[in-house]
């Protein structure tokens, strides 16, 4: 039987192909860049982002993961980012480590000045939009900063004892809100000497009536306490998926309904005063050439509004004492597409960008039956208006909701596409086939 097949060694050379399809496969899919791709999960994304304690130099950002990661912040002036900045127990320790709870202090910034930054979270850099996060800081306030004591507390678990990581933010009616981390005993100092004014032009004051809202938030609870300014110093401690009214009574009040896990934060924190362009809608059209354009903003704050018309039109005004806006142009707009922007700051501190597509038809024109009307309301305070033909960049509507950057190249199949672990596990399993019968036929080629 000397002639039989396997004697030809056959199993050995079949090995040898398999071997080489298996390894030919996966040089392939590596230089596709889809050969074991793995892409961050959900638990790496930031949520829940907000902006505290804004000052002329500095501000806070904070976030949560899902999982532990990382978490860092990349600053600019402009929107090349750059400087990184890490977490606060980071910048203490001076090392590097993953939270689920992300707190991270930007320093040494210049007054008024607008700074753009980005998220990395664990390996990944997430963005708004496709565009980094804005943030202004505030004015120098030259007063001295008034005599006002901390408010301190602790916080604990349900079952008593020390939550690992937590953040307590504080406000006040008329207040920025100001925000810290529990130290490892779950204590916290939150000083209110440096807290200022929902504008961040003066510190803000407490006064006898004042009603301070506090929420104390963990990996996996969250709570929530009102109490007055005389109930400071100290706060009575607070049990984390529990609410309190200290203003009924001096003793902890516990509410009915528990705060439940982190994700009952979401709507509180999502619920903000949200700038908005409520006339023109996407795509609007107008008869009149001098359209009244309104929306909302916060009160009484300041309202840039630039039209990119044949000629860029930059104004600004201020919304009213309940947050109503309204801007009508000096001057006649050409017939045909424009694009108008408002920049204003929204509740937390950043300034937002909204932008909405209109069209004016020549006057006269019969065709725009359905065209939009101007308003006739005149209550608002009247824009100044100041017209220049320098190139503005078109602005981009900036929300809270961070987004990972896209990678223009090459395109990357998701991991679960059923081709790519199809062709992954296929190129593993020739070359295991491959290995296996070299094994197996333990000889060399020889076919006579």
């Amino acid at each position: 039987m000397k002639n039989t097949i396997w004697q030809k060694k056959i199993p050995t050379l079949l090995g040898i192909v398999l071997i080489t399809i298996g390894i030919g496969l996966t040089s392939y899919l590596a230089k596709q860049g889809i050969f074991f791709i793995i892409k961050a999960g959900p638990g790496h994304t930031p949520k829940e982002l907000k902006i505290t304690n804004l000052t002329d130099s500095s501000f806070t950002a904070s976030f949560f993961t899902d999982d532990e990661v990382v978490g860092l912040i990349s600053l600019g002036e402009t929107q090349e980012l750059g400087t990184i900045f890490r977490d606060d127990r980071d910048q203490e320790s001076g090392g590097i480590n993953a939270y689920k709870i992300h707190y991270i202090t930007v320093r040494n910034l210049k007054p008024e000045t607008s700074y753009y930054f980005s998220i990395k979270s664990g390996e990944d850099t997430f963005l708004q939009e496709g565009v980094p996060y804005v943030v202004k800081t505030g004015s120098v306030i030259t007063n001295p900063p008034p005599n006002q004591v901390p408010a301190t507390g602790k916080t604990i678990l349900p079952e008593g004892s020390v939550p690992k990581e937590a953040i307590v933010f504080l406000n006040s009616s008329g207040s920025q809100e100001i925000s810290t981390l529990i130290k490892s005993d779950g204590s916290y100092v939150l000083p209110l000497n440096s807290i200022r004014d929902g504008a961040g032009l003066n510190y803000f004051l407490f006064t006898e009536n004042s009603k301070i809202n506090l929420t104390a938030v963990g990996d996996t609870y969250v709570s929530s306490a009102i109490l007055s300014s005389s109930q400071i110093n100290p706060i009575p401690t607070i049990t984390l998926s529990k609410n309190y009214d200290f203003t009924i009574d001096p003793n902890p009040i516990q509410s009915t309904e528990s705060a439940g896990i982190f994700p009952k934060l979401e709507k509180k924190i999502s619920d903000n005063s949200t700038p908005l362009i409520n006339i023109p809608a996407d795509k609007d059209e107008f008869v009149d050439q001098q359209p009244l354009f309104n929306g909302t903003a916060l009160p009484n704050e300041k309202v840039k509004i630039v039209i990119n018309s044949s000629e860029i039109i930059e104004a600004e005004t201020s919304a009213d004492s309940l947050g109503n806006w309204q801007y009508r142009p000096d001057t006649p707009l050409s017939p045909g597409e424009h694009n108008i922007a408002i920049i204003t700051k929204d509740s937390m501190g950043f300034l937002r960008t909204i932008t909405r597509t209109f069209f004016v038809f020549p006057q006269g024109n019969q065709v725009a039956e359905a065209a939009t009307p101007s308003a006739t309301t005149t209550t608002l305070p009247k824009a100044t208006t100041t017209t220049t033909t320098t190139s503005v960049p078109k602005p981009t509507e900036v929300i809270i909701v961070p987004t990972k950057i896209p990678i223009p190249s090459p395109t990357i199949a998701p991991p679960g596409n059923p081709t790519i672990v199809g062709l992954s596990i296929a190129s593993i399993g020739i070359m295991i086939i491959g290995i296996i019968l070299l094994v197996l036929s333990r000889g060399t080629i020889s076919i006579p």
